[in-house]
């Protein structure tokens, strides 16, 4: 299990080279959504499932991340520097939460659901999480809430179009729109 930041503190910096963000609470969902502006990389980063050779991070590309703090999701939306849509990818998450300097996080459960931008669906690292029960890195409890979580993800949030079009491109258009950066 790993903690991820909102802040994008986490992110591996071998490869990306500057980056601005913003965060903030919404109350009336209970959620943290951050937007991520990606100005240089490294080198690109590719989708890496289903033999694709379609681009997923570069210069100028963007990341809105949603994370309810109530289910075991976090939703990051990768899109290019015009808002389109590369993939919308969902870590199953054990908790959300703020630590204790106010940064929102989750702990990710290996498990992950991605969706391109043709609405398939692929489910990711099953092997993963499979390997952790086995290691006892989790405990059965804990593998069998993440498989549940997917599922009512796929079946509740995904198979929503409203939240994964309407909602999501309102949001990547207010985030973008509001140039509300912190550089990092």
């Amino acid at each position: 299990m790993k903690i991820r930041y909102l802040d994008a503190s986490d992110i591996d910096k071998n490869w990306l080279l500057d980056y601005s963000t913003h965060y903030e609470y919404l109350k009336d969902q209970n959620a943290y959504i951050a937007f991520i502006h990606i100005n240089e990389v490294k080198f690109n980063v590719f989708v890496d499932y289903n033999d694709s050779d379609e681009i997923l991070i570069s210069n100028g590309y963007k990341c809105l991340m949603y994370m309810p703090i109530d289910k075991n999701w976090c939703l990051s939306v990768f899109t290019d520097s015009k808002l389109n849509v590369k993939e919308w990818y969902f870590d199953i998450t054990k908790d959300n939460n703020v630590d204790s300097r106010g940064i929102p996080f989750y702990t990710d459960m290996f498990l992950d659901v991605v969706v391109d931008p043709d609405m398939t669906i692929v489910v990711l690292d099953k092997d993963e999480l499979d390997s952790a029960v086995e290691m006892n890195l989790i405990t059965h409890d804990e593998y069998e809430t993440t498989i549940k979580s997917s599922e009512e993800l796929i079946n509740s949030v995904i198979n929503k179009s409203e939240f994964m079009h309407d909602y999501i491109n309102m949001e990547l258009l207010r985030l973008n729109n509001g140039k509300l950066y912190q550089q990092v």
